[in-house]
């Protein structure tokens, strides 16, 4: 599996989230593969998530590894990275999706095998995303 991938040349779509030490979308190619043990880089985009409460990035204490960023954050990467929106599917939400910063960073959460029942039905969400 890929560990991140741009969308029609505005979106970042990954795992977890961003970390500071994520410069350029370079970075993530120059990650060496395969990956057994995620460390660095690879450990942030796939463990970090974002936070209200929080400016700029602290260690994610939560999962005990890569960090908690805040819309500060969010802002400056994607203007960093020359992208406009974040795409991620690391955390459950209830609701199924989630927006944050300003609608820079979209929550999916999708768990196959994993069946929410309301009322005996299922509950899915679809989410259409206009590039």
């Amino acid at each position: 599996m890929p560990l991140a991938a741009v969308v029609n040349d505005s979106m970042l779509a990954l795992h977890g989230g961003i970390a500071p030490s994520l410069k350029s979308l370079n970075n993530i190619a120059a990650l060496k593969r395969p990956i057994d043990d995620p460390s660095g880089l690879a450990e942030d985009i796939l463990w970090s998530d974002p936070c209200e409460k929080t400016k700029g990035y602290v260690k994610n204490n939560e999962r005990g590894c890569a960090y908690m960023f805040g819309e500060d954050a969010v802002l400056a990467a994607c203007d960093r990275l020359g992208i406009k929106t974040i795409i991620r599917a690391h955390q459950m939400i209830e609701k199924g999706y989630k927006f944050f910063a300003k609608d820079k960073v979209i929550t999916i959460f999708s768990a196959p095998g994993i069946n929410i029942r309301k009322n005996d039905t299922m509950q899915y969400t679809i989410m259409l995303v206009q590039c």
